[in-house]
């Protein structure tokens, strides 16, 4: 029939699309029978949302029937999306209220496993899915957001439930923008527990000792929790670290200390409950903190403190550990930030060498044993002196490595720390006879426990014991409480038998004292924390920073020149790493203000001013004894023969260079830059110094490029040794014979022998940097102390003008006059005088030299410096083309 029909007509229907329509025209589409029908649809489905059994197979003949009808999407589609409506919006108003969350989301979970059952089975799942699980998140889950994250996050995370969380991510991943919230409410919690685990209101000691590893099996959870119940989503973890950094660090520096001292107890001998592997798992955790950590020159200084006394103790438990957490902390942070830490272990392994040597140079067997380590203190944390008598024996010993040492180090000087060393004392106690006991104490407690080596046993008073030992009175009394109430430990008996010592109270050697060990170690009060100790400590670090940020204003202001506030705070901000206060760099400002750094612009920022030199200041560092640099290194003698010919040679020049410390450049570039400039500096001339100085740079630069000098000097190979002109500038070179300059060179490079490569490069940096200083000065002698003045005179010379200063024995440094360039008129000099006429009160000033060639110089140098500021001046008003063709010696375009 539907070829026949399609014969007569291709435009006719085929038999059963004409049937499907007359059904649908005259049967389905009315009214009563469409009402009907979609009751009884939504009727079957609410009751099987409502756990009741249907007849699956008949609703699904039903539902095909409308899908080939055309009639699903536009009669049925919407009212079964209202109906879904309207049963979840009253599910979770209901639910929300009875149920608990995990519960509550539990029964969401089961309600979208149904309905993508039904979507299978007997709905259309191409048309119907994405409405109708959109309307389920819709109301199940995106109206009642803020109540399941509010109540359904916490506790899961404080209960370590995985699965609950792991549902909850889930569902909250179909809400849209809900992993934006969860991620929220997740900080939220980490900051509010973190700050919970760091603030101590109550300063409970335990609470603060336990921070850190709290932090570290935390910070373990939370990311094993983002690993498997939140998809190991990066945004979470970099909402993690940012929660962490946040927290630890509104408590400013405990963390900091409290995490330096985790790391000594790790490191610390005697903590047998780690495997090496386990150990270097546990430092690359600690490490994770220090990153979050602000106040990292805080750590340094706790960390150094702590790794000085497990050295000197001898009480690391592994110095592959020790150099394995350096390494970590060099990475991290820069070789600058570990460098004190380093010399410290070089410091150890040298003092080792050194006994070693000492006891193979004794003659013969001595009683006393004795390893001695020798520090250099600007590398190690500051102790305080400690004075003590020695018996006989022990000085003799003392003395004797005294000797040893300075025969092979001459120049220096030996000081003893008593409060820093052990002893190893042997004694006999009645209880054991036939076995010796050694007693591991602190030199103290040796020196205390000394006093009673006598065979009658007498009592001692305390006045008695003080007046032998000479140690000092409150250092005395713990030595002796260590001795006579330690727990386990009370080889004194003390009488009264109660914790205070008053001076008449009297000690005795307990004949009675029982041990199981044979080497019995005393616990050494004395080199416990004390709150004056860590005080002092966080001092010496705050000290620091304000040296840090005033470098870093003023290289910053030196910069810009002019610069607004906020754009200054920012700078400040981005170049240091430790914590801030705005209130502290307004006073840092301030007082760069009173130095005559910087002032305040009419535009309500900030104007860099030329630093006004304080020519007194300068010499009182440069001319002390104590310092690094002596007169004798930095002070020029006219009757040198290797000066420079030049009439204008002043004896110290420093340039207007302003620099921060290596440790708080940001960038490794910086860094590079910053080294390769002061090489370059030295070639160019620009470090303007002596030749003993120049030899100086030169050897440190060849020490940490080439390593030792050769053992002897060959005249005939001079020129293998090095390239001159790859250390000295030109100018240098020419007033050299080469050999000469070899020789001098080699002389120089030998007295640094064995100096590493690192700390030959910090050397030479230290020096460069020091002579590369912040001020445009010269100094100069014109009258030298007498018997009767006791006082020399200097003549100060800078861009702003020269100014006279009295020197006297004692370093202080006293102003007399001061002369601006624009209030001179001429110079000139008669043999050993030179002579200022002065515009001011028509006077003139006089210099009388001690020879003609010094006047000569002081005369070039006043000259030259009064021209170098008239162009500045000129350079003012006219162009700078203009100068330069004058400088060449163009005059074509000077007007009459």
């Amino acid at each position: 029939m539907d070829r026949q029909l399609l014969i007569l007509d291709p435009q006719n229907l085929q038999i059963w699309d004409l049937a499907l329509k007359l059904f649908r025209e005259n049967v389905i589409t009315l009214e009563k029978v469409q009402s009907r029908l979609m009751c009884q649809i939504l009727d079957e489905v609410h009751k099987e949302r409502c756990g009741e059994a249907i007849d699956r197979q008949l609703l699904r003949t039903v539902i095909r029937m409308l899908v080939d009808l055309k009639l699903y999407d536009s009669i049925f589609l919407p009212e079964f999306l209202r109906k879904s409506q309207q049963l979840y919006t009253y599910e979770a108003d209901l639910l929300t209220r009875q149920l608990n969350v995990p519960e509550y989301l539990l029964h969401v979970d089961k309600r979208i496993i149904e309905e993508e059952d039904r979507l299978v089975v007997y709905l259309d799942a191409n048309s119907t899915r994405g409405l109708l699980i959109s309307t389920l998140v819709s109301e199940l889950l995106t109206r009642p957001l803020d109540h399941l994250l509010d109540n359904g996050l916490v506790t899961p995370l404080k209960t370590k439930q995985t699965s609950q969380l792991s549902l909850l991510f889930s569902l909250i991943s179909r809400v849209p923008n809900g992993i934006d919230k969860l991620r929220t409410h997740f900080r939220n919690y980490i900051i509010q527990m973190g700050r919970e685990m760091v603030e101590n209101p109550t300063h409970d000691p335990e609470k603060d000792r336990a921070m850190i590893q709290n932090l570290l099996d935390s910070r373990d959870f939370l990311s094993e929790i983002i690993i498997s119940c939140f998809s190991n989503d990066s945004s979470f973890m970099r909402v993690l670290q940012e929660a962490y950094e946040e927290f630890i660090n509104q408590r400013p520096n405990k963390p900091a200390e409290f995490l330096a001292k985790y790391l000594d107890s790790h490191l610390r001998s005697g903590n047998k409950a780690q495997t090496e592997e386990e150990l270097d798992k546990l430092m690359d955790k600690a490490m994770i903190l220090f990153r979050f950590i602000d106040g990292k020159d805080i750590f340094e200084a706790f960390y150094t403190k702590e790794l000085a006394k497990r050295l000197l103790l001898n009480k690391s438990a592994s110095v592959d550990a020790e150099k394995a957490m350096l390494s970590k902390l060099k990475q991290e942070c820069g070789p600058n930030y570990t460098r004190k830490m380093e010399t410290m272990f070089q410091d150890i392994e040298l003092s080792r060498q050194l006994s070693k040597n000492f006891r193979l140079s004794l003659p013969g067997a001595h009683a006393i044993e004795l390893s001695v380590n020798v520090i250099c203190p600007a590398s190690w944390p500051p102790y305080p002196q400690t004075t003590a008598n020695y018996p006989p024996e022990m000085v003799a010993l003392r003395e004797e490595f005294t000797r040893f040492y300075l025969s092979h180090h001459q120049g220096r000087k030996l000081m003893y720390e008593p409060s820093l060393g052990t002893c190893v004392v042997k004694a006999k106690f009645p209880t054991t006879p036939n076995l010796r006991k050694e007693l591991q104490v602190s030199e103290l407690q040796a020196l205390v426990l000394l006093q009673f080596n006598q065979s009658d046993n007498a009592p001692i008073t305390y006045m008695t014991i003080a007046e032998n030992t000479g140690i000092e009175e409150k250092e005395l009394k713990r030595t002796l409480l260590s001795l006579a109430a330690g727990k386990g430990q009370r080889v004194l008996i003390k009488t009264p038998g109660n914790l205070e010592i008053e001076s008449d109270h009297q000690f005795i050697f307990n004949t009675e004292f029982r041990h199981r060990l044979t080497r019995i170690k005393f616990n050494q009060i004395q080199l416990k924390e004390t709150e004056q100790e860590q005080v002092a400590t966080e001092e010496r670090v705050f000290a620091d920073r304000v040296a840090h940020v005033d470098c870093c204003i003023v290289r910053i202001m030196k910069t810009r020149k002019t610069i607004d506030h906020n754009s200054l705070l920012s700078e400040v901000y981005k170049q240091l790493q430790f914590p801030l206060k705005a209130s502290d760099i307004k006073k840092r400002i301030e007082n760069l203000i009173e130095r005559d750094y910087m002032k305040r612009d009419s535009n309500e920022g900030w104007l860099f001013l030329e630093p006004s030199v304080f020519i007194h200041k300068i010499i009182s560092i440069y001319l002390t004894p104590n310092k690094r640099f002596c007169s004798s290194d930095i002070f020029f003698l006219t009757t040198n023969k290797y000066h420079c010919s030049s009439s204008l040679y002043p004896t110290v020049y420093f340039r207007i260079r302003f620099y921060i410390p290596i440790h708080c450049l940001n960038e490794r570039v910086t860094q590079h830059i910053y080294y390769t400039q002061l090489r370059k500096n030295q070639i160019a001339f620009n470090l303007f110094c002596d030749s003993s100085v120049y030899l100086h740079l030169a050897a440190f630069a060849l020490q940490a490029e080439l390593g030792n000098a050769p053992t002897s000097f060959d005249s005939s190979a001079s020129e293998s040794y090095f390239r001159p002109e790859l250390y000295f500038p030109e100018k240098f070179i020419k007033l050299w014979d080469n050999v000469e300059l070899a020789y001098y060179t080699y002389i120089h490079h030998s007295s640094i022998r064995n100096t590493t490569a690192y700390l030959a490069e910090f050397h030479f940096i230290h020096l460069a940097t020091k002579l590369n200083s912040d001020f445009n000065l010269h100094l100069y002698p014109v009258v030298k102390p007498t018997q009767k003045s006791r006082f020399s005179v200097w003549v100060g010379v800078s861009p702003n003008g020269f100014t006279l200063y009295k020197h006297f024995p004692d370093d202080w440094i006293v102003p007399t006059n001061r002369i601006k360039w624009n209030d001179v008129k001429r110079i000139y000099y008669d043999h050993h005088t030179v002579t200022v006429d002065l515009y001011s009160k028509a006077c003139t000033r006089d210099f009388e030299m001690q020879r003609t060639l010094s006047a000569r110089h002081l005369f070039g140098l006043i000259t030259n410096m009064h021209f170098y500021q008239s162009i500045a001046e000129m350079s003012a008003t006219h162009s700078s083309d203009l100068l330069h063709k004058i400088e060449l010696g163009d005059y074509r375009e000077l007007s009459v």
